[in-house]
């Protein structure tokens, strides 16, 4: 006799559309829980809705009128997480022609805000007279002699998207200009890291270079964030222990360029040694007394804001004894997914005697959870975060006083 399959194949049919729908059911729900805590009005914006003065409210637009008339007007486009539809601008992106509509009497009109207002002057690219960008680059078909652009430090990946050099303007925390190169840099894609800048070179294995710098030339490039002295140095690099992000940073998410930052922590425990001539003195280095790591960031941009705390430089509170196979790690910030911030996440590891404690907020099974904090005070920084797991708890305070800290201005 021949046994029917009609029954166990509906049942897997079944079975599969019940997974198919959970899975639709959670995506949503996420989208929705994420886009609801969208960015308020600050406290400037409320005054000024408040006062009702040169101001009418329609629905969702509010309009600024000067005191004499005018037939030049400027729209804010918003970005992101703000309110509109599902407060996402992606979602209402012909709001600026409906407000153009509105005003008949104004003729000269400008769109200013982010990626949504270059968007939006690219079709017709005739209807806007001027494109104002703050903190984006200009993509589409709208000419840019007729386009603003604004970024700042925190801006790293627009520099790179700016072909045009007419209305560019920065602005650095030091009032410097970009980041300029010091040097040809030879870096090959389909190989082993073997990264060549005039007398500098860096594998994953050794590190060597030379680097002088004249106190004129560092008057003149600020942007170099360095003073003026004199470096050389030759160090081996022995990675003892690795942390892998998981499959955040997998072949697949590198490919479709998922995210803004990525990272590598190959040797987030890591023993250097070799020496460093640093103005006429000579540095011995040694495992035993030099604590650090060697890791790998890239991508867009860094986040903001940007988290890295690390110690292998550990002594145990119970026994006293120096933790030699240990070392923690906790970095992140504010990433960024398909261009949407994803909020306060940070990534943690601790290596524990030759255990492993990973907290890790996209492997959501392991119930990852992280809180944390940072105050300032006149002299130190203080940070402070929890990180737990079903099955592990890490807590890490650190202070650390302001003129001991270096500051790495990123451009």
């Amino acid at each position: 006799m021949e046994q029917s399959t009609e029954k166990p194949c509906h049942k897997k049919w079944k079975i599969a559309a019940g997974i198919f729908l959970s899975v639709l059911v959670l995506a949503a729900g996420g989208f929705f829980w994420y886009v609801s805590d969208y960015y308020r009005a600050g406290d400037v914006a409320l005054e000024v809705l408040a006062s009702g003065d040169h101001l009418e409210v329609w629905d969702d637009l509010t309009s600024l009128f000067p005191s004499s008339f005018t037939d030049t007007a400027i729209i804010f486009y918003p970005s992101a997480k703000v309110e509109m539809p599902f407060y996402m601008a992606i979602f209402d992106v012909n709001a600026a022609a409906e407000v153009m509509e509105a005003f008949p009497d104004i003729s000269h009109w400008h769109i200013a805000g982010h990626s949504m207002a270059s968007q939006f002057v690219s079709e017709p690219p005739d209807e806007v007279d001027g494109l104002i960008l703050l903190g984006d680059y200009l993509y589409g078909d709208y000419p840019p002699a007729n386009t603003l652009t604004v970024y700042g430090t925190l801006n790293q990946n627009v520099e790179g998207q700016i072909d045009y050099t007419e209305n560019v303007g920065f602005r650095g925390r030091r009032g410097s200009p970009p980041l300029s190169s010091l040097e040809p840099v030879s870096i090959p894609m389909d190989a082993p890291l073997d990264l060549k800048a005039g007398e500098c070179s860096c594998t994953e294995t050794h590190m060597s270079g030379h680097v002088r710098v004249t106190a004129e030339e560092a008057a003149d490039h600020l942007e170099w964030m360095g003073d003026a002295g004199e470096r050389e140095w030759d160090l081996d690099i022995r990675k003892l222990e690795a942390y892998h992000m998981g499959y955040g940073a997998s072949k697949f998410f590198r490919t479709l360029n998922a995210f803004e930052l990525f990272w590598h922590a190959e040797g987030m425990k890591t023993a250097f040694s070799g020496w460093v001539h640093l103005n006429g003195e000579e540095y011995i280095v040694r495992p035993e007394d030099c604590f650090d790591d060697a890791d790998k960031n890239w991508g867009g941009d860094f986040t903001f804001p940007w988290v890295w705390l690390s110690s292998n430089d550990l002594v145990s509170n119970v026994t006293g004894k120096r933790l030699a196979n240990s070392v923690f790690e906790v970095g992140g910030g504010n990433p960024k997914a398909f261009g949407i911030a994803l909020g306060q996440k940070l990534l943690g590891q601790f290596y524990y005697e030759g255990q492993d404690y990973e907290f890790n907020f996209s492997k959501f099974w392991t119930g990852s959870r992280t809180f944390f904090d940072c105050r300032e005070t006149d002299a130190e920084i203080h940070w402070k975060v929890v990180q737990t797991t079903f099955r592990a708890k890490m807590e890490v305070e650190i202070s650390c006083p302001k003129a001991e800290k270096l500051l790495i201005n990123y451009e």
